[in-house]
Formats: structure tokens, sequence, C-alpha cells
């Protein structure tokens, strides 16, 4: 299957959240507001780091059935199970870690009216629930990639997005804005997702092969996994901290004027994570000769369509603020846009060399 194909399909399974996002927030804001909404978004940023618990597990896993592509569809099926059997411990493992430590911040540390220190509180075990379904997803995420499944799993990313964000939506409009119920309406449809995903590893990967789990797989998991953890861990910690901080520094309010420029700003990272994690599978199997040509051209392709694109969006993000929620809060959160997308520009170089440090 062509690279440039399967980059398409990641780019539109990202764009269509993206659309979603741009029509959803505001409404979101004026809904809820403010106050809620930045609780609401750090939630959700948990919700989607909690797989940093799985000890690189994800990544090892589209590496090894990637490496795998010529090999037996059982030894597929026991490096699939023994990754499976491994990310449920780690799951139960790190929900049990982030309990103590959310308790804390959500009940100390982090402000917010008195009137909603409640529901901010009883979110608490739902993001615990969370943390396995994090850890699940990333595996069979992993395995799907390593088969190069990008159209199918694009397909569930798109379902996931859009169900993300409509049902909490739709349940604050028919029921309730409490925390307490749009969390767990939130997590529902992570569940959803994880029977899908489950589903298309069982056709392309597993096959029905029973359950297994093989010392000899986990150990070379592990081991992989281990050196993804170290160099995934710091990014997905510093992407919680500075909302926690601003939360426990500045508020609840503050955490929006930060998280809304954020997500615009990540999403132009779906051009660089798109190609990046078609090449992935590639570069696992490819010689030397073809992965230098790989990277080369990917680096290129990167480097000439974020630079422009970067720069644009540093010159309209406060006006596009303006317009899309309202100008007082395009004051507040224009040059935090601006810092942002700059920073996000230089990381979009980094992700072709990342990717290459990974996938050998």
């Amino acid at each position: 299957m062509s690279i440039r194909r399967h980059t398409a399909y990641n780019l539109l399974g990202a764009i269509v959240p993206l659309a979603v996002s741009l029509v959803t927030v505001p409404i979101y804001l004026g809904l809820i507001g403010e106050a809620r909404f930045g609780v609401l978004a750090i939630a959700w940023l948990l919700l989607g780091y909690f797989g940093v618990f799985d000890l690189g597990l994800g990544r090892a896993m589209a590496q090894r059935i990637a490496a795998l592509r010529e090999g037996s569809p059982e030894d597929r099926a026991q490096a699939f199970w023994t990754a499976l059997g491994l990310n449920v411990g780690l799951g139960v493992i790190g929900g049990l870690l982030i309990w103590p430590v959310a308790v804390y911040f959500f009940g100390d540390v982090f402000k917010v009216e008195d009137a909603m220190r409640p529901e901010v509180e009883a979110v608490v075990p739902w993001l615990v629930l969370a943390v396995p379904i994090a850890t699940l997803s990333g595996v069979l995420t992993g395995a799907l990639q390593g088969r190069e499944r990008f159209l199918e799993l694009n397909l569930i990313s798109v379902v996931n997005s859009v169900m993300f964000q409509l049902v909490p939506l739709l349940v604050a409009k028919l029921w309730t804005v409490d925390l307490c119920v749009l969390l767990p309406a939130a997590l529902l449809t992570r569940l959803f997702t994880l029977i899908l995903l489950y589903g298309r590893c069982r056709r392309n990967v597993f096959g029905g092969y029973p359950i297994s789990f093989v010392r000899a797989e986990a150990s070379l998991l592990l081991r992989f996994g281990g050196w993804v953890t170290i160099t995934s861990f710091v990014s997905p910690m510093m992407l919680i901290l500075d909302r926690f901080i601003i939360g426990s520094m500045l508020g609840a309010r503050a955490v929006s004027y930060y998280t809304v420029p954020f997500q615009l700003a990540d999403r132009t990272t779906i051009i660089p994570f798109a190609l990046s994690s078609a090449i992935f599978p590639r570069l696992a199997i490819a010689a030397p000769d073809e992965e230098e040509r790989l990277i080369n051209e990917s680096f290129r392709t990167v480097a000439c369509v974020m630079t422009p694109l970067m720069g644009l969006g540093i010159v309209l993000v406060e006006p596009f603020l303006s317009w899309w929620i309202s100008a007082a809060f395009a004051r507040e959160a224009g040059l935090v846009g601006r810092i942002l997308l700059l920073g996000f520009w230089a990381n979009s170089l980094a992700t072709i060399p990342y990717v290459q440090l990974q996938s050998s």
C-alpha cells in the first residue's frame, strides 16, 4: 500500500475531529461555562494521555507486528495476546497510582468555586477507571498500525472523536451540566471504541487464535517499550503539568484561556503525525538505503508544509479566536496561541527523526 494513501487516511482521520471541535468548543463554553470547561479539559487531557501507563507497549506492538509481516499468524497472535495481557496489569496498576494524586490535586490544589468542588472531586474515580481503557486502546491501535490497517483505524478514530465530543454535549444540553455525568458519558464513548478496535484486531491481527502468554515475547516487548517509555513519558507529563500548574495558580477559568488555543495549535500536528504514522511500519523493516530515503523525503515534506502554515497561524490566531468565540476571549488567549504555534512548529520538525529512532 502507498505511503501517500496511508498519510491521506491519517489526515482525514484527524481533520474530521478538528471540524467537530471547531463547532462544539464555543457551544461547550456557552453551555457549561469557562470554569467547568477548564475542569473538563483537564479530564479530557488525562483520558488522552493515560496511555503512558502502558510503558510503551502500544508502540512496541506496532513495531513488533510490522516486523512479523512475513511471520506466521500464530506468531502475531502470541505477540498480540502477550502485549494485551501485560497492558491489563499495567492499566490496573496505573489507575491505582493515579488515584491518590488526582484526589490530592482536585481536592486541595486546584482552584475552583466552592459550589463546584463536589463535582470536581467526584470525577476522580472515573479518571481511575479510564486508565486501563487508555492502555488497552494503545495496544489495539499499535497492532492495527503494524498491519498497516490505516483506513479502518482512522474510521474508528473518527467515530470515537465525534462521539467523544458530541455525547457529553448532548448530555449537557438535554440533561445536566454536572461533571459527574459528563465525564462518564465521555468514558462510555472510549469503551465503545475499545470494542471496535478489538473487533478489527480479531480480523486482522490474531485471527481467532486462543489467548496465550509467551515470556520471550513479553521480555522483547517490555525491553522495546521501556526505551519508548523513557522518551514518551516526559512529553505527556509536560502536557499535563502545564494545565495543572495554571489551574492551581490561576484557577479553572485560566485553564480555558490556555486549553482552547493549545487545542488549535495541537491540531496542526495532524500533518507530521499523519506522515510519521504512515512510514513507521515501513521503517521497522526497511534496509538502510531505503530508510535514509524515506527519512530525508519525509523531513523535507514536513518542513516545506509546516513553516508557511505556522507563520500564517501566528498572524491569524487572535482574529480567529475573536470570530470563533469572542473578542474578550481572544484578548486573553491570543498571545498564548502565538507562543504555542511557534513551539508546535519546532516540534513538528522533530517528529520524523523521533519516529526513526522508535522504529529502529
